[in-house]
C-alpha cells in the first residue's frame, strides 16, 4: 500500500540530487613544521580546504588539481588519497546528497596570491592552527587523517 499524506494523497518522494567533488589537503613543510592551505571568507567566518565539483569527463584527481589551482592559485601534484567523506543537505528546497573525495596533495608551482575570487584569502597556515579554523567538522576530521599520512611520508613530525 502506498503511503499517504495527511492530505489523503499519495506521499511523493523528493528527488535527492547527487553532487561528486573533489579537493584536499595541501601540504609543505617550512623550518621543520607542517602548513597546509585554507581558502577562507574572512567577513563570514569560514575556512574550509580547497574542493569542487567535477566537470563532466572529468577525473576525480583532475578534478581536484583543478579546484585547488582555482580556489588556492597552486598546482599540486598528488600524493595518495585520504578518505571519502558523504553528507547530506537541503539546499534551496532541493535535497541534496555531496561525496567528496579527498587527496594529500602537495604544490608544485603557482601562488596563492593568485586565488580566484570565491575566497577571500587562500592562506597557508600550521597544521594544527588550521584544524581550529575549519569551519565544518568533517574537514577536521580529513585534516587529521591527513597529518597521520604526512607523518608517514616525510620526516617532519606534524
Amino acid at each position: 500500500m502506498a503511503a499517504r499524506r495527511k492530505s489523503g494523497g499519495p506521499a511523493r518522494r523528493r528527488r535527492v540530487h547527487h553532487i561528486v567533488s573533489a579537493g584536499g589537503v595541501v601540504f609543505r613543510t617550512v623550518d621543520g613544521r607542517v602548513e597546509v592551505v585554507l581558502v577562507g571568507r574572512v567577513a563570514e567566518g569560514v575556512w574550509a580546504l580547497p574542493k569542487g565539483t567535477i566537470e563532466v569527463g572529468e577525473s576525480l584527481l583532475g578534478a581536484a588539481r583543478r579546484e585547488v589551482r582555482e580556489e588556492t592559485g597552486l598546482d599540486v601534484e598528488v600524493v595518495c588519497p585520504i578518505i571519502d567523506i558523504e553528507y547530506s543537505f537541503t539546499s534551496r528546497g532541493r535535497r541534496m546528497r555531496k561525496m567528496v573525495r579527498h587527496f594529500l596533495l602537495r604544490p608544485v608551482g603557482g601562488d596563492t596570491s593568485l586565488h580566484d575570487p570565491e575566497y577571500d584569502v587562500a592562506e597557508w597556515i600550521e597544521i594544527g592552527e588550521a584544524a581550529s579554523r575549519l569551519t565544518h567538522s568533517n574537514e577536521t576530521h580529513v585534516l587529521a587523517l591527513a597529518a597521520d599520512l604526512i607523518r608517514r611520508y616525510t620526516s617532519v613530525d606534524s
